[in-house]
């Protein structure tokens, strides 16, 4: 099997659209991911500031933001360990199901 190239493109039936090829290194792909987790935990963990239950105690919004900010952190590396082993393994091919790449 080949590799594939960047700007390939599959023509296909006139009332369909063409494929055009993207290829994406695999640090990007991790990095677009790491990314994807930790803007998701960034802006999810404040929501919980105004229920009294899941309080995250802070003095103002920027104490607030510091505190989730680091938080956020901690998924983003935990999933990005995940995205490593499942993208240098290449268990997407093997299990998409599995990996959420259905």
């Amino acid at each position: 099997m080949t590799g594939l190239v960047a700007g390939t493109k599959a023509v296909t039936p006139h009332d369909q659209p063409n494929i055009v090829v993207n290829v994406v290194q695999p640090f990007v792909a991790l990095f677009v991911r790491f990314l994807n987790v930790y803007i998701g935990n960034l802006v999810g963990l404040p929501r919980g500031h105004r229920d009294e239950r899941h309080a995250i105690q802070a003095s103002d919004f920027w104490h607030l933001f510091g505190k989730c900010a680091g938080l956020a952190v901690v998924g983003a590396v935990v999933l990005s360990l995940k995205d490593i082993i499942t993208v240098t393994n290449k268990l997407e091919e093997k299990f998409p199901l599995l990996t959420g790449s259905v």
